[in-house]
C-alpha cells in the first residue's frame, strides 16, 4: 500500500505512483512546427494545463520549469511561444509580474491591461461560436480571456460590426 501524506488542507493523498517528470512527459504532444510540448492535461479557465501533485493542483509549465531548469520561486514562468499549453523548457523564461505585463503588451495581447482582439479575431470568435458550436469558455481559454469578455463580444457590447457601406 502507498504511504499516505497529509496535505495542506488536512486531507490525505497518496504519493504519485510514478515520478512527476514521467507523468508530464506521458501527457506531452510535440508540435513539429513550433517545437511546443503541448500538454493534454485538464486546463484551467485561462487555458493552462494543470497537474495534481499530492493533492495540490499546479500549472504544468511551472512544474516543468522547476523540474527541467530551476525552482522559479516567486517569479512568474513566462512563455516565449505564447502558448499556454506548452511546457517545453526552451520556450519558458522567468520574469516579474511587470515583465509579464510588458511581454503581453509587446506581443499585442493587451491594451491597458485588457486582452485585445483584432477585428479579424473578433470575426473568428463569432464564427467559432455560431458556426462551429464551440462554447464561450472554450473560446475564452483559446484566446486567454475571461468567458464574460467573449459573451460581451457575442452580444455586440464590444467589437460591434461596422455598418455596411
Amino acid at each position: 500500500m502507498l504511504e499516505r501524506k497529509r496535505t495542506v488542507g488536512g486531507r490525505f493523498a497518496p504519493e504519485p505512483p510514478w515520478p512527476i517528470k514521467e507523468r508530464l512527459l506521458q501527457h506531452r504532444q510535440i508540435d513539429p512546427v513550433s517545437g511546443c510540448w503541448n500538454s493534454d492535461l485538464r486546463r484551467d479557465r485561462k487555458g493552462y494545463p494543470q497537474i495534481g501533485i499530492s493533492g495540490v493542483t499546479h500549472r504544468v509549465h511551472r512544474v516543468a520549469y522547476k523540474l527541467f531548469v530551476a525552482d522559479p520561486g516567486s517569479l512568474h514562468v513566462l512563455h516565449k511561444c505564447d502558448n499556454p499549453r506548452c511546457f517545453n523548457p526552451n520556450h519558458l523564461f522567468l520574469g516579474t509580474q511587470l515583465d509579464n505585463m510588458r511581454d503581453s503588451a509587446a506581443k499585442g495581447r493587451t491594451r491597458g491591461g485588457i486582452r485585445k482582439l483584432s477585428e479579424a479575431e473578433a470575426h473568428k470568435v463569432r464564427m467559432l461560436y455560431w458556426n462551429f458550436g464551440l462554447n464561450q469558455a472554450q473560446i475564452a481559454a483559446h484566446y486567454g480571456m475571461h468567458q464574460s469578455t467573449i459573451s460581451h463580444l457575442l452580444r455586440g457590447e464590444t467589437w460591434r460590426r461596422s455598418p455596411s457601406k
